[in-house]
């Protein structure tokens, strides 16, 4: 395979991931949670696939074909002001939520379901540990001090 076909054929597979990625934002934005997760999953799939299969060889045949933005978990990635201010929400959101079932739990009414421990909220708890640490890694940005 010539370098130039190569390169044609990088194009239209990251294309394909960026289309991909608009019809999974959309489905995310307009369906339901369960519709969002099965599709989802075909669409994570499909580019996992197309990864593997597709560009991944091509970029070994052509490494200069790689794009630079494709290494993820970047530390160096800063993120939007929206998607900070998103983040930001979700944390205190879920934090609330905690918060009021833990009172629930206590409560002499209580009538939570007894599968839910407070195992179970420490469990989200670390994540949300886990998701203010990702947020700590790539919030910085060059125009305002760490």
């Amino acid at each position: 395979m010539s370098h130039s076909t190569a390169a044609a054929l990088t194009a239209r597979f990251l294309a394909l991931s960026a289309q991909v990625e608009r019809s999974l934002r959309t489905v995310m934005s307009h369906e339901t949670l369960g519709t969002a997760k099965d599709y989802g999953a075909l669409a994570g799939r499909l580019l996992g696939y197309a990864y593997t299969n597709i560009l991944a060889p091509l970029w070994r045949a052509f490494p200069d074909l790689q794009p630079l933005t494709e290494a993820s978990g970047s530390a160096s990635h800063t993120l939007s002001q929206e998607s900070i201010t998103q983040i930001v929400a979700t944390i205190e959101l879920a934090r609330r939520e905690l918060a009021h079932l833990r009172s629930d739990m206590t409560a002499s009414s209580n009538t939570i379901p007894a599968d839910i421990t407070e195992a179970s909220l420490t469990e989200i708890e670390g994540v949300l540990v886990e998701i203010e640490a990702f947020l700590l890694s790539h919030a910085s940005r060059p125009d305002t001090p760490a």
